[in-house]
Formats: structure tokens, C-alpha cells, sequence
């Protein structure tokens, strides 16, 4: 699985200020709705960046080929570490736990 901060990089944006923006938000809700709002962002930036670099419109270029595959990658690795970070919000809230709710930069 790709690294949240190659995913990011991989998207043409900066983790820094991803992360900044996070940190921002002094509730667990507000963080939760920061980063399902920076997932659709994803979303959008990836859809444009996928129909550039789709096979089809690129027969047999290898590297467009490899871009696709790598824009694919990066919206999974975000997707992943959205939902794990939405469930662990949760169950922070859930168990009203003192612990914080973080994602890792790697």
C-alpha cells in the first residue's frame, strides 16, 4: 500500500499542508469532515488526472500506462486511510477515550 504522503505527492499535492489543515481543527467531527471534504478533493483532482493518462486515450504508451496505475494507487491509499481514520474517530467517540485521533505521514 502506497504512503499516505506519496499518495498525496502523487496528486500534486503537498502533505504539509494537508496535514495542516487537519491539525487545524480542534474537534474530532471537524477533523472527520476535513478529511472526508480533502478525500473528495482526491477524488476530484484524480478523475481529471485519470482521463489524461487512461490506456486508451495512451495505446501504447508505457508511461502514461504507469501514471494511470499510480493515480489509482494514490485515491485507494487515501481512501484506505480515510475510513481509518473516520473509524478510529469513531470508536474514540464510542468509548469516549482520552487517546487522539491522528493519521500517519509516513
Amino acid at each position: 500500500m502506497m504512503k499516505l504522503k506519496d499518495a498525496w505527492l502523487t496528486l500534486g499535492k503537498d502533505p504539509e499542508e494537508i496535514y495542516a489543515q487537519i491539525s487545524s481543527q480542534s474537534s474530532i467531527s471537524s477533523k472527520v469532515e476535513t478529511i472526508s471534504n480533502l478525500f473528495n478533493y482526491a477524488k476530484t483532482i484524480s478523475k481529471k488526472l485519470l482521463a489524461q493518462s487512461h490506456p486508451d486515450r495512451n495505446p501504447g504508451d508505457f508511461e502514461a500506462e504507469n501514471r494511470f496505475k499510480r493515480i489509482q494507487q494514490a485515491l485507494n491509499a487515501i481512501e484506505f486511510y480515510t475510513n481509518e481514520f473516520k473509524n478510529k474517530a469513531q470508536q474514540q467517540i464510542d468509548d469516549k477515550s482520552e487517546d487522539r485521533c491522528y493519521i500517519q505521514f509516513e
